[in-house]
This record gives C-alpha cells, sequence and structure tokens, in this order.
C-alpha cells in the first residue's frame, strides 16, 4: 500500500467514526426526548390521580317540560309579597335564556309556595331546572358542567341543606368525594353550604346534546313580623363548556342566565 492510500483510509475512517459519532448523538437526544414525555405523562396521571374525585346520579331522570320559545316569553324577575299568613299554591313561573353559536343555558323557576311561622322563621319553598344544550354538531367542544348558584341579598335569607330526594338529572353526574371540607363530610355539601353552588358534571367528556338537573329548593327568612325587610335572591345557571384532552379540559368558557325574586313585605313596604 502508498503513503497515498494510507492517507484516504485515515480519512475515511476519521469520517464514518464522526458520523457515528453523530448517530449516537442524534440516539441519546431521542431517547432523551421520549423520557421527558413519559415523566410528563407519569406526572399528569399521578395528578390526577391524586384528585379523583368520585361521582353519583340520581335514579330520578329529568325531562325536558318547556321549550326555548315559550322560556324567552317568560319574566325574568317575580315580586313576592310576604304575608302573614299561609300562601300554600303559588305555582308562579318565571325564567331566562342565554345562547350563542355553540349552546343554549336555560333557567326556569316555579315559585311553589309560602309558609307564614309566627315568631320563627318563614319558608319560600321553590323549584330551579337548568338546562345545557349543544347548538352544533361539531365535537370539539362539549358540556363539561351545569352549575347552579345562588346569591342573597342580606343576612336574613338562608337555605337548608340539600334536598337530595328530590333532585332529578339528565346525562349528568354529582360529586359524592368523602372528606373533612370545612366542617361538611362531603365535598358536595360544602360546595352548596360554602360556595353557595350545586355542580352537575360531565364525568366521562361525552358528546353530550342535553343536559340538565334540578330540585327543591328553600328559602328561609329570619326577620320578624312586623319588622321585615325587603330581601331580594338571585339564581344563576351557568354552562361551562370546553375541549376534552388527554391532559384535560383545555379552552374552557361559560355562559350563564339568572333569574331574581324580590320579597316585599304586605302594602308594598
Amino acid at each position: 500500500m502508498s503513503e497515498m492510500d494510507e492517507i484516504m483510509d485515515r480519512m475515511k475512517e476519521a469520517k464514518h467514526k464522526r458520523e457515528r459519532k453523530k448517530l449516537s448523538k442524534k440516539g441519546f437526544a431521542m431517547i432523551a426526548g421520549a423520557a421527558i414525555v413519559f415523566v410528563i405523562l407519569i406526572g399528569t396521571y399521578m395528578a390526577v390521580a391524586m384528585n379523583q374525585d368520585t361521582y353519583w346520579k340520581p335514579k330520578r331522570v329529568l325531562e325536558k317540560s318547556i321549550d326555548s320559545a315559550t322560556i324567552s316569553e317568560l319574566n325574568n324577575t317575580y315580586v313576592f309579597v310576604r304575608t302573614s299568613y299561609d300562601q300554600k299554591i303559588i305555582n308562579h313561573t318565571i325564567g331566562n335564556i342565554y345562547q350563542n353559536d355553540l349552546f343554549t343555558i336555560i333557567l326556569i323557576l316555579v315559585v311553589k309556595g309560602y309558609t307564614y311561622y309566627p315568631n320563627e322563621m318563614d319558608e319560600l319553598r321553590l323549584y330551579p331546572t337548568l338546562y345545557g344544550v349543544k347548538n352544533t354538531n361539531k365535537e370539539d367542544y362539549r358540556i363539561k358542567e351545569l352549575i347552579f348558584h345562588y346569591k342573597w341579598s342580606d343576612k336574613y335569607l338562608d337555605t337548608t341543606t340539600i334536598l337530595y330526594y328530590s333532585l332529578r338529572a339528565k346525562n349528568l353526574y354529582f360529586l359524592s368525594t368523602e372528606g373533612e371540607f370545612d366542617r361538611w363530610s362531603y365535598k358536595i355539601d360544602y360546595e352548596w353550604a360554602e360556595l353557595h353552588q350545586l355542580r352537575g358534571i360531565n364525568r366521562d367528556a361525552e358528546d353530550i346534546k342535553e343536559a340538565g338537573f334540578g330540585l327543591d329548593f328553600h328559602v328561609n327568612l329570619y326577620d320578624d313580623y312586623p319588622n321585615w325587610t325587603s330581601h331580594t335572591i338571585t339564581l344563576t345557571a351557568t354552562l361551562v363548556y370546553g375541549k376534552p384532552t388527554i391532559f384535560g379540559w383545555q379552552d374552557v368558557r361559560t355562559i350563564s342566565t339568572e333569574v331574581k325574586i324580590e320579597i316585599v313585605n304586605e302594602g308594598g313596604m
């Protein structure tokens, strides 16, 4: 072999070493990238597992009893005249509706009746119903949950614990996570008492076309006759929607609507 041939062989060998080195670096980078993705997935799974809520579904199914056109004709405020005698049957219905291109949220409220208790708290009995409707066949956005929220104007109004026996639902689950939540044994009761809300949840992120729930809702009035004052009850229905992914819900948005009850005293005071 000539000296020139020997030099050429050494140059080829050096080139092959550089190529092997490049390949090994590329392979290492691919392995490292895969490891990072794996760690992220494991972390996501552990985070979900550690915060896993438990759910239950009411046996009683909610049936939609009123159409959107009728709801748009309803008043969204009701003036209730409080009396020093019972109003056993009122059955007055109010409602409100809001929609965008993707979803519709509906809130219907039936004012069922009122009981006057001398020298005790009085009771106003309501039945709110929420409906969420999907307006499009596109599957990228889905109903995540429906939220019923109540708000008082003052300290003289309160409510009972959730009246579970009356709860009806369609395509929704409710929290049944156990534990101490600021003195409450269940997360659902904590949210009701402390956050003033009840959530119906699309547990499996299904492409639900319509969902809803309704329940008896009793309002206690604590101011004493004849020193009654005026009060306002605001009830809100919120539809939460978004895009379900392996990392949870993304691009989450909301639409809401509300109704109000204005409580005045005998004589309009």
